[in-house]
């Protein structure tokens, strides 16, 4: 699925839409469906997306998939495919809310990857260069973290009005 056009602007009308492959933003505006968006390949931005406050989920069960959020910020990231593999590959990259990873591996960004609520890592697991930093700034308490069996490069909680609960033993190489 491939949106292309200089100042064009696409909305998905229902609030749960699906692409068995990749999506490809090279120009324009592209809303998010409301409630879930399903993406069976790579996710490519070259233009501008909007989350909203949706879930924007990940099930290729293929490794050598990417995302590509090209600085624009997704609310909630669900990693769920099996035998699935993907790498963020921006430098920094945010999810203004949750982070997770049920199926599959993900490697994150070189940089800061700013999550805005909790991030859980149950049955899939994820990578982090020792220079990169997961940055948890949620502004409500009652979120938690839970890396599964990965460890994080740096970990880094920044809001005074945000609570985690540590739920499993976090690991930071950096």
């Amino acid at each position: 699925l491939e949106f292309n056009g200089s100042g064009g602007s696409w909305s998905f009308v229902d609030a749960s839409a699906t692409s068995s492959n990749n999506v490809t933003i090279t120009a324009g505006t592209v809303t998010a469906p409301s409630t879930m968006f399903t993406i069976g390949g790579s996710f490519q931005n070259f233009g501008a997306f909007s989350a909203g406050v949706g879930t924007t989920k990940f099930t290729a069960n293929a490794t050598g998939k990417s995302i590509r959020m090209g600085g624009s910020s997704l609310y909630n990231i669900l990693v769920d495919g099996v035998d699935g593999a993907w790498t963020i590959t921006d430098t920094n990259a945010t999810a203004t809310r949750d982070l997770t990873i049920l199926h599959g591996t993900t490697t994150l960004p070189s940089g800061t990857f700013t999550v805005g609520g909790s991030w859980t890592t149950s049955g899939g697991g994820f990578t982090a260069a020792t220079s990169s930093t997961v940055l948890l700034n949620a502004t409500t308490t009652g979120k938690t973290v839970d890396p599964g069996i990965s460890t994080f490069g740096g970990l880094n909680f920044n809001s005074a009005a945000g609570g985690w609960t540590v739920s499993q033993n976090a690991t930071s190489t950096g």
